[in-house]
């Protein structure tokens, strides 16, 4: 008798049992997701903007003879632009790293040619004549911009204050792809010609490295999705060429902006 009342009651215990394991089940299920949200609301993802102006540094060859003063006077800076796709992970509430992919350029400009009170064909001192095909044609002033074009993966550090303020810093890896030199030529009638070509008579160092730092503000810094603004700098540390008598490295400055979700 007591046999059969415990194989009666036998298949009431394994419901039992069955539950509490399905109950267990659920809790660890609840207690896993709840961490997964935890962790995966660290992340957070943005684009940004880089508006600047680069400057270049001369670093002439031992021996070469070139004249730095002759640069720094016919070359100025340049208008410059990078935007970029980053990933960023909130370590605590005031500080947090990020890394991005996206596109930078930078160089330098020569300062307005008057081709009448120089030379009646475009002249630029460091990549050569320009000749019209026909003298008439010639130009009334001439500017020559030079650039060159990175990929660049950025790996930052940033540290938010209180009241929305913060300030960052880290490294760019630059994957510099093609360096292209832009005439614009003004004629006496007033009309303006661009022609841009890829400049293919010297040698691209293929990697670069830049260093950044910069300070600004976020907008909304509680809600979902925020803005900033901001000042940033960057210089890049490696001449843009190879094996040339006067090389360059640049400096830029200037506003940097996004939206970060």
């Amino acid at each position: 008798m007591n046999k059969g009342i415990f194989l009666r009651n036998q298949p009431d215990l394994d419901y039992f049992s069955l539950m509490n394991r399905m109950n267990l089940l659920l809790i660890f299920s609840l207690l896993g997701s709840q961490i997964l949200q935890a962790q995966t609301s660290q992340w957070h993802f943005g684009v940004s903007t880089y508006t600047n102006y680069s400057t270049p540094f001369y670093h002439p060859e031992p021996g070469s003879g070139w004249s730095v003063d002759l640069w720094k006077d016919i070359e100025q800076p340049k208008p410059s632009f990078g935007v970029n796709l980053f990933s960023e992970y909130v370590f605590t509430t005031r500080l947090s790293g990020s890394i991005g992919l996206g596109y930078l350029n930078y160089g330098d400009q020569i300062k307005t040619v008057w081709d009448g009170f120089t030379f009646p064909d475009q002249l630029d001192p460091f990549y050569g004549f320009v000749r019209p095909t026909n003298p008439v044609e010639v130009p009334e002033k001439t500017r020559f911009i030079h650039t060159t074009h990175a990929i660049e993966i950025p790996i930052q550090v940033k540290y938010s204050f209180v009241n929305g303020i913060y300030i960052q810093s880290g490294i760019s890896a630059l994957s510099q792809f093609r360096q292209t030199n832009t005439v614009v030529s003004t004629y006496k009638d007033g009309n303006t010609t661009r022609e841009t070509n890829t400049d293919d008579t010297h040698d691209l160092r293929n990697l670069n490295m830049a260093l950044n730092a910069g300070v600004g503000y976020t907008f909304f810094a509680a809600s979902p999705v925020n803005w900033f603004v901001g000042l940033n700098t960057q210089y890049v540390l490696f001449g843009v060429m190879q094996d040339v008598p006067l090389n360059r490295t640049f400096l830029s400055a200037g506003i940097t902006t996004g939206v970060r979700f």
